[in-house]
């Protein structure tokens, strides 16, 4: 455990150090990360095929949110409640992501188990409510809503 770190960065050279794959109860051993920086290169099994893991969700307390590489991901809906501190998010280079929130990426497993997750595209952009800045760079397919642009406004950077 490490109580005190506050910030965090993953990337193919540093994840040969860790157990693969990494287990669901990764943030219980950070209960003071704020700031988490991921590079989708072998960090673990999910990693490996181009998807966010899905521990990184159970960081509660996460103010900074950066993924880098992601090239299987289409979709990153149905999970924002998970992050209610969030206030910077930055995603490069996924190529295939449409969506930042998407009703048809929730399963029903995630409906039984997450009773609070929001199924409506609104309710999930009030989810990112204390979201203060978006840097999107290198994700061509990305397709924002007009509600979350108009949230942000000049805080929005995109970069195609």
């Amino acid at each position: 455990q490490l109580p005190n770190l506050i910030e965090l960065g993953l990337d193919s050279e540093s994840a040969v150090l860790l157990p693969s794959p990494l287990p669901s109860q990764v943030p219980t051993f950070l209960p003071s990360l704020t700031c988490l920086y991921l590079r989708g290169n072998n960090v673990d099994e999910e990693v490996k095929w181009g998807r966010v893991p899905q521990w990184v969700w159970g960081f509660s307390q996460l103010e900074e949110f950066h993924l880098h590489s992601f090239s299987k991901d289409i979709s990153l809906g149905g999970h924002w409640q998970c992050l209610p501190k969030l206030r910077g998010l930055s995603l490069w280079d996924f190529p295939n992501l449409k969506s930042l929130v998407n009703v048809n990426n929730i399963t029903p497993q995630q409906q039984q188990n997450e009773t609070t997750c929001p199924t409506d595209a609104q309710q999930q952009i009030a989810c990112l409510s204390n979201l203060q800045s978006l840097t999107i760079d290198s994700c061509p397919a990305l397709h924002l809503l007009q509600e979350l642009t108009d949230h942000l406004g000049e805080r929005l950077d995109i970069y195609r």
